[in-house]
């Protein structure tokens, strides 16, 4: 995921280390109260409006964005059925 990341920080013109302190904060946090509790985001709250922006970001790329379609359908599955 973080290769990912990466890949499309430079597509964009944009630079990796900015998401560096996101990325420690979410691995911290995890280890700290268990990635189950530590899990946030548009998918984690349904908010599809959000997720069709990002959708449509990655159109250009086919691979990405089912990545992205599969990990953010598994997200909203996994926490609708807690509610």
């Amino acid at each position: 995921m973080l290769l990912l990341a990466q890949e499309i920080m430079k597509e964009n013109s944009l630079s990796f280390d900015w998401l560096k302190p996101l990325i420690a904060e979410m691995i911290t946090k995890s280890l700290a109260i268990g990635p189950e509790n530590a899990q946030t985001g548009p998918a984690r709250r349904g908010d599809f409006k959000t997720l069709d922006k990002h959708v449509a970001f990655l159109a250009d790329s086919e691979s990405l964005n089912e990545i992205y379609k599969l990990i953010s359908q598994d997200i909203v599955d996994r926490y609708a059925a807690e509610e």
